[in-house]
């Protein structure tokens, strides 16, 4: 194993160990406000695997005090998988209290490059490849529906 391969392991442990005390902290502190970002590529959607988390989830991440939503989103994309875009470019698909979902369609798959630290996987799957597929929360049926809203949300 090489000293780099060494580092990127020690990290996980860490992300693996401080993720719990650091979700704990957020709803102690009520800092709960996070976005997601669905990216789709035809029928498939980019999903992403923590190394605190199991299974394949939506690319998401906490907002910043005062950042925008929409730019938390973009920020996310560009330190989680490398894709760099004008935040303009995201469309606002559910708001919630604490979560904002939002979307990008992609004519070309991307070049993907993830840390293998906090994200050790990213790649297009079907929708229902992602844990937010099995609950009946929005998300989920947004999922379930292929990307297709049946509405636009209140901002």
């Amino acid at each position: 194993m090489t000293v780099q391969e060494q580092v990127d392991r020690a990290h996980r442990v860490a992300y693996r160990l401080a993720y719990p005390v650091v979700q704990r902290l957020r709803g102690l502190l009520k800092l709960d406000q996070f976005v997601a970002v669905a990216v789709w590529l035809d029928d498939t959607i980019l999903g992403v695997r923590h190394s605190y988390k199991p299974g394949l989830t939506l690319l998401y991440g906490g907002a910043r005090w005062r950042e925008d939503h929409r730019r938390a989103a973009a920020r996310e994309l560009r330190e989680e998988v490398g894709i760099t875009i004008d935040p303009d470019t995201l469309r606002l698909v559910i708001a919630t209290p604490n979560m904002h979902l939002y979307e990008l369609r992609l004519t070309a798959k991307p070049e993907l490059q993830i840390d293998r630290r906090e994200v050790v996987e990213a790649c297009f799957v079907h929708p229902g490849a992602l844990s937010e597929a099995r609950y009946r929360h929005k998300v989920g049926e947004y999922l379930a529906r292929g990307g297709r809203v049946t509405h636009e949300p209140a901002t």
